[in-house]
């Protein structure tokens, strides 16, 4: 028996637990540099906006109705996410962390336990506890735990036991195929021209049939929806094998050495991350551009450096990839993005050595481990690079970004 709990439009969530006058208003969460719409509350969904949707092209209805308009603040977002992971991780044996906002849990053999019951307890002490809203859906595969999930959502339910439906057929007759778990847009299409356009059609597809068109995740797809579970929950998250740090700027750069403190940014940001996860990389790879949307010359390059050794010492890769934006940059254009992807990752000292490349320095790790924690513990930029400079003026616009409540000290909320 597996278990779905996604957060209730997690972002404008995370918005209101801090500013409950938001509850019953739509609000609207915005990407990078407040251009469009990323997350969006229920009253914000039923005005008509859309998800991705470019903010300029619904400035009247925003102005119409008041809707409340919100930077995106990761920096909560993933606070809010940490700490309710750790309340999920106390309420079942096995937990599976999907997402910023979606876990899984494992309720195998609580055949003697009212399940429904059980989620209605966990939503109550997640909405007491964090404030925010979730769905939950049982089921016998994960796969049918999403779809009940979306039912708890969409019905107004909050806990959704699929197994238990006496007619459960009814349901996946009216689930579109399109938004099964895993079918994405273009199987969607090869499904839909296959006469599949419900989860029920899915759920009777000759298994042959569904491994032609989407191969073994087809036919493992099938079976799920079929009640035979196929995939187990992911206890231990797997290492990623890549890194990206990117981002539009809030202003188009033409300057190189502006253009460096940027790259050195994403790069030491990208170092930082591998090193929390015990993993360095073997090569990294730099992209600059220029936008469509800006008028005049337009440019895009990207170029791949390999290393020695695999590292994450900062200071290190910081020379590679410096080095590598200079063969890149071209005077007279306008870049409007840029960023970097640490590559082959893999677990320090995994990787086999080079019988003919001098050994890292012993005191590389200490050195590392040692800024990482100051500015872990004194917050970010307390310890700096010179090559990041002294300002981000490259910075992309946030100027709607709530505080960072829960990460930054002279932004803790003050109660009078």
């Amino acid at each position: 028996m597996f278990c779905l709990i996604d957060a209730n439009n997690f972002y404008v969530s995370c918005e209101r637990v801090f500013e409950p006058k938001l509850e019953g208003k739509p609000v609207i969460v915005l990407s990078s540099n407040d251009g469009c719409a990323i997350a969006r509350s229920n009253e914000a969904k039923l005005l008509g906006v859309k998800m991705g949707q470019p903010i300029f092209l619904i400035k009247d209805l925003i102005a119409q109705h008041n809707i409340r308009l919100f930077s995106a603040n990761f920096a909560l977002y993933g606070e809010m996410s940490d700490r309710m992971m750790r309340i999920l991780g106390q309420c079942a044996p096995r937990i599976e962390i999907y997402s910023i906002d979606e876990a899984f849990l494992d309720f195998t053999g609580f055949d003697h336990v009212d399940l429904v019951n059980l989620g209605h307890d966990i939503r109550h002490k997640l909405k007491q506890w964090i404030g925010i809203p979730t769905s939950i859906g049982f089921a016998s595969t994960k796969t049918l735990a999403k779809i009940a999930s979306h039912m708890a959502k969409t019905t107004g339910m909050g806990v959704f036991n699929l197994s238990r439906h006496p007619d459960p057929d009814s349901l996946l007759a009216s689930f579109p195929v399109e938004k099964i778990w895993g079918v994405g847009r273009q199987y969607a299409r090869h499904l839909k021209h296959n006469g599949i356009f419900s989860a029920l059609d899915l759920k009777r597809m000759p298994l042959s049939r569904a491994r032609q068109i989407m191969h073994v995740m087809g036919a493992r797809m099938v079976q799920e929806l079929q009640g035979i579970s196929c995939l187990d929950l992911q206890d231990l998250a797997v290492d990623k094998k890549t890194t990206t740090v990117s981002r539009t700027f809030g202003k188009v750069i033409t300057d190189l050495e502006y253009l460096k403190h940027a790259i050195a940014c994403f790069t030491i940001r990208a170092c930082e991350k591998i090193r929390r996860s015990g993993l360095q990389a073997s090569a990294i790879s730099i992209f600059i551009r220029t936008s469509k949307y800006h008028k005049g010359p337009q440019y895009a390059n990207t170029l791949v450096k390999e290393f020695i050794l695999p590292t994450n010492d900062s200071r290190l890769i910081l020379q590679i990839i410096l080095n590598a934006l200079t063969q890149l940059y071209k005077p007279g254009y306008a870049y409007a993005k840029a960023g970097v992807c640490l590559l082959g990752l893999a677990r320090v000292n995994t990787q086999t050595a080079d019988l003919f490349a001098a050994s890292p320095s012993p005191t590389s790790q200490k050195l590392m481990q040692a800024i990482d924690q100051i500015n872990s513990t004194m917050g970010q930029r307390t310890l700096i690079f010179g090559a990041q400079g002294l300002t981000q003026a490259w910075s992309p616009n946030a100027n709607k970004r709530s505080p960072r409540y829960t990460t930054v000290w002279t932004e803790i909320p003050n109660v009078n």
